[in-house]
């Protein structure tokens, strides 16, 4: 009796212990052991998706590298299509110049072209063409002919004809007015020369006397007087000298167009200073004209 109650009461005591035995080998069948397997499934796992990762990153790296290269070669082409734009947009400006360039040259031989065939009609003019008979009387269609006629004609003669040997007379005389007025010119330029130096020198003479050798200006000195109103009446008898030689130059101009004696005289004295063998020549047939002259009162 005594082992059954004590084997009853170390059944109970076994059983009680298997009680939390029990529930360790619930607990570790129902919570640690799914965590457990899963655990090492994942670590079965991990290697392949690692290496699935790693495929997915280098065809990453791969298409990021392909990208890349697309990208740059994208810039590329942007970049020459940039310089292409640039160099058409250059090649447009100059093409537009060229065309205004050649616009404005168009209307301008337009414009030629316009005056040139009003030229044509002006010298298709019947007064403009050249007649086969001389003809010494101009003209009265010839506008042009005698407008210069009256041009040159500087004391409005009233004529019935104009010839053209009294129109190249007037030149002739025109061209000696020239010489005579430039060779009165030179000896005007000359006078006046000769009066500014000679008043440089009288200012030079009344500077030397006035600082007399010094810095200083000397304003109260007795010798000055004499010299200043010699100076003074010089200045006020400069612009007399002056009006006198343009008096002087104006009568004689006068006197030689209405004088012909005296033209001939001018037109001498220039060919004895400028062309001495056509005064000879002159000379030589005035004295054939004299000898036959004196050859036929004789006869």
């Amino acid at each position: 009796l005594i082992s059954l109650n004590d084997a009853k009461a170390k059944k109970n005591s076994l059983t009680r212990e298997l009680i939390p035995v029990n529930v360790q080998i619930e607990h570790l069948v129902n919570k640690q052991l799914p965590d457990l397997i899963v655990e090492n499934a994942q670590l079965l796992n991990m290697p392949v998706v690692k290496g699935n990762f790693d495929l997915q990153m280098a065809r990453q790296d791969y298409y990021t590298s392909k990208q890349d290269q697309v990208a740059k070669q994208l810039l590329i082409q942007k970049t020459r299509f940039e310089l292409l734009h640039l160099a058409y947009e250059i090649e447009l400006c100059k093409h537009r110049d060229v065309h205004r360039q050649l616009e404005n040259l168009t209307a301008e031989l337009v414009q030629y072209k316009g005056d040139f065939l009003k030229r044509l009609d002006m010298l298709s003019d019947k007064s403009l063409q050249p007649s086969s008979k001389q003809r010494s009387i101009i003209d009265s269609s010839d506008t042009s002919t005698i407008r210069l006629c009256q041009m040159f004609d500087v004391n409005n003669k009233q004529q019935l004809f104009r010839t053209y040997s009294g129109l190249e007379q007037e030149v002739k005389n025109l061209q000696q007015e020239v010489i005579s007025f430039k060779d009165q010119l030179g000896t005007t330029q000359r006078e006046h020369s000769y009066l500014w130096s000679a008043l440089e020198s009288d200012i030079e003479r009344l500077r030397s006397v006035m600082y007399s050798g010094s810095m200083q200006l000397l304003l109260h000195c007795e010798e000055l007087s004499e010299p200043l109103q010699r100076l003074e009446c010089q200045l006020q008898r400069l612009p007399q000298i002056i009006g006198n030689v343009a008096d002087n130059i104006k009568s004689k101009r006068q006197i030689l167009a209405s004088n012909l004696n005296l033209q001939g005289e001018r037109v001498l004295y220039v060919y004895f200073f400028q062309e001495p063998d056509k005064l000879k020549a002159i000379v030589e047939n005035l004295e054939r004209k004299i000898r036959a002259q004196s050859i036929g009162s004789e006869s």
